[in-house]
């Protein structure tokens, strides 16, 4: 209840009515392609039909001479016929909407052509739904018939009608794949798992692709690429990265939060049936018993194949790019970025229109969201936020439309009453070429 309170005291949903206001033609232009000939087939056929038999009686349009049967046959063919076009309507208009907040243009047909290619899902999600609804409505009669009462029975189908919602609310995650699956293709997902000939104390990880044709992954290969030294692995830690380079290339990175070290798997074709593992951060001998409270990377490849690594050395606590020379990472250089601490979120990393790699990365030393920009040899870091000193463990970043790179991130500190963190989403204004700051910092919008 907080969080609606706080939605309607910055006015959100007025400024969502606004904004799908200004953007209602493209919204209903699915509507429009698909209602707009079955309306003008549906006229043609009732014209048709019964054309000879259609009058005007007191000032109202009536059927004169026509069995109720094929009248009622018609109307159900023309309601089902409508129902199919809104079934296909919907999710275009949801595909388009989101296309919207990615930043993303999608005409009509594409998101008509999308929604028809995710229909068999969708149909099956709306079955399930349907079939939801109406053992909620039979469940209401038989509360009704039983206590002869309308409270019982209309709470009863509160509480159904809410436990029934998520097969709907899984028709646009249905429509987001969908989506993805035009910008990416396929799918390639890094794991890892113990050797199960370790035994109980297996001494080696199992790292494995799984290869898949589309975003759904209904079909999958799997595909084991290295075995390395056990690793330790949480929900908090993000010790497993994995990106596609050039050619359709597969790269995966794993970040061992005990001794520091840094594994690069790459592959020669996109089958990965060759891999390779390099070591460019190599192990140091620290405390097991005492592990960071966030660990992880990130990773990007450049255009030529070459990894860069965004991380934090468990050791000096100190937030550092590992920038590969190589597209297997057998030869780099590691540059230090800025100081960091234990409980900050692991640096996030992109890289913009020029190649440059930019680092997103928490200060300690300074209590300031700090962004790195690197070219070549060079890294410059410069603040872009202040923090009240109570930063979130996590940290995301990516470009806009306009190559501007864009930061959430989570300030403990500056929560509103109520509430125990705050998100704020950050775009940099200060960025030039060569890195150096030019204007204002940064344009800060909390959420």
């Amino acid at each position: 209840m907080e969080h609606v309170e706080r939605l309607r005291m910055d006015g959100v949903p007025f400024r969502g009515y606004l904004d799908a206001g200004r953007h209602l033609v493209r919204l209903t232009l699915p509507g429009v392609l698909v209602h707009v000939p079955l309306a003008a087939l549906s006229l043609l056929a009732l014209t048709v039909a019964a054309g000879d038999s259609a009058a005007l009686v007191n000032q109202r349009f009536q059927l004169i001479g026509t069995s109720d049967a094929p009248l009622m046959t018609c109307t159900l063919v023309l309601a089902a016929v409508a129902l199919a076009g809104e079934i296909v309507v919907f999710p275009a208009t949801v595909i388009i909407a989101t296309g919207h907040l990615a930043d993303r243009h999608v005409s009509p047909v594409e998101a008509l052509r999308a929604a028809v290619r995710r229909l068999p899902s969708l149909l099956v999600l709306l079955l399930i739904a349907a079939l939801a609804f109406g053992a909620v409505w039979a469940t209401r009669s038989g509360v009704l018939m039983a206590t002869d009462q309308q409270w019982p029975a209309n709470a009863v189908l509160v509480v159904a009608a809410y436990t029934a919602m998520p097969g709907l609310l899984a028709v646009p995650g249905i429509l987001l794949l969908a989506l993805a699956a035009q910008r990416s293709g396929g799918l390639v997902v890094a794991y890892a798992d113990k050797d199960p000939a370790g035994g109980d104390r297996p001494a080696h990880d199992l790292v494995s692709f799984i290869f898949c044709s589309d975003t759904t992954c209904a079909r999958s290969e799997p595909r084991q690429v290295a075995r390395l030294e056990a690793g330790v692995y949480s929900a908090s830690q993000r010790n497993l990265a994995v990106a596609i380079g050039p050619g359709e290339r597969p790269v995966a990175a794993r970040y061992d939060p005990v001794t520091g070290q840094i594994q690069v798997i790459s592959c020669l074709d996109t089958a990965c049936h060759s891999p390779s593992v390099a070591r460019p951060v190599p192990p140091a001998p620290t405390n097991a018993d005492k592990l960071p409270w966030t660990a992880g990377l990130a990773m990007a490849v450049r255009p030529d194949g070459r990894p860069a690594i965004a991380y934090q050395d468990p050791r000096e606590q100190v937030n550092k790019l590992l920038d590969c020379r190589t597209p297997d990472c057998s030869q780099a250089d590691i540059r230090t970025l800025g100081a960091g601490d234990e409980h900050h979120a692991v640096p996030a990393l992109v890289l913009d229109r020029e190649g440059r790699a930019l680092v997103a990365f928490e200060s300690r030393e300074h209590q300031r969201l700090m962004l790195a920009v690197c070219t070549g040899s060079r890294c410059v870091s410069i603040p872009v936020s202040k923090s009240g000193g109570g930063f979130g463990e996590r940290l995301a970043m990516t470009l806009n439309v306009a190559g501007d790179p864009v930061i959430a991130w989570v300030d403990h500190a500056l929560a509103p009453p109520g509430l125990s963190w705050n998100l704020h989403v950050t775009t940099p204004l200060n960025l030039t070429r060569d890195g150096t700051p030019s204007r204002p910092p940064a344009n800060d919008v909390p959420s």
